[in-house]
């Protein structure tokens, strides 16, 4: 089905480059992405194929007909756990995609929300295979206010996560994420303090990340474990559970083989690597999340439940 979506251009817009508009009201996409999307004649303005530099003037009608892709199916029993006037707790399985991306876009948490409740801000954002909790403002004021107070004073988050090997004390993991500068496929290394990755030739500074890991349960392979993180950094209980010897289980881009990746981007993953994930989906699970509600002033904590995959052993 081809998708066309108009939206009118507010006063408090006008006088704006057509690409930086489209980057600020629909973030979802970076700028770039919406460079190529006018290049390629997927956005009209008013009727007529602009450039990235088009100014827009108030009342304008920017429509984008994106190409049509079949977007893969995914799971669609995510579930309200907390709504009042200003926020939603929501619980996201674990194949959902949180943004519109790739070949993705209907087939989104964003997009399913935004169609019952227009608008929506995301607080807090899981990866596509990652399930549990996540913090939705229905209004930018909310938004604003959760995003200031999560980056001066993160709130409580609790994870659950299945991993390979027996992990048999807690572990307190305090360092820098870095994006590794070698191997097959991007992604980061945790490493204990900064002269660690000068050591690697690294010219990056580093994300300063804090986790730590309570063993619940061991079995044969692996273990069940429970993680509190006081920053909220990219991939960072799947990089630091990596670097520490503990691949998340079902984890293609931090497991036990780097070609788990490439191998499941071109759905060539064989029985043998399906064997060595363990699961289906990376076994991470956003449990709770507690922080301080912008409108009511008290401490509200969402959880969700434990799902299946972690109740199986």
């Amino acid at each position: 089905m081809k998708r066309n979506i108009s939206t009118e251009v507010q006063l408090k817009e006008s006088g704006k480059r057509l690409d930086k508009w489209l980057a600020e009201r629909f973030n979802y996409r970076s700028r770039s992405q919406w460079q190529q999307s006018i290049k390629i004649g997927e956005i009209s303005l008013n009727a007529r194929s602009p450039k990235s530099s088009t100014t827009i003037y108030s009342g304008d009608i920017v429509k984008f007909s994106p190409q049509e892709v079949l977007e893969p199916e995914v799971s669609t029993d995510y579930e309200i756990l907390y709504e009042d006037a200003d926020l939603l707790g929501i619980d996201k399985p674990g194949n959902l995609p949180c943004h519109p991306s790739g070949r993705f876009f209907e087939n989104t948490l964003w997009f399913f929300l935004q169609k019952k409740y227009g608008k929506i801000h995301f607080v807090s954002r899981l990866d596509r295979e990652t399930s549990g909790v996540m913090l939705v403002a229905k209004n930018p004021k909310t938004a604003s206010i959760l995003n200031k107070q999560f980056k001066e004073k993160h709130p409580e988050k609790e994870y659950l996560v299945l991993v390979h090997g027996k992990m048999s004390n807690p572990i307190h993991a305090e360092g820098y994420l870095i994006d590794n500068p070698d191997g097959l496929v991007r992604k980061k290394r945790f490493f204990v303090n900064s002269k660690d990755f000068e050591k690697n030739n690294s010219p990056q500074k580093g994300e300063y990340c804090c986790t730590d890991f309570f063993p619940e349960k061991t079995f044969a392979d692996f273990s069940l474990v429970r993680v509190l993180i006081s920053t909220g950094r990219l991939h960072q209980i799947r990089a630091t559970a990596c670097s520490l010897g503990y691949p998340v289980g079902g984890d293609k881009l931090y497991g036990l083989d780097e070609m788990f990746f490439l191998r499941f981007i071109e759905g060539k993953l064989t029985d043998s690597d399906r064997k060595l994930l363990l699961f289906e989906r990376q076994a991470l699970h956003s449990r709770k999340i507690t922080f301080n509600h912008p409108s009511l002033n008290e401490t509200i904590t969402v959880s969700a439940p434990i799902p299946k995959l972690f109740m199986t052993f």
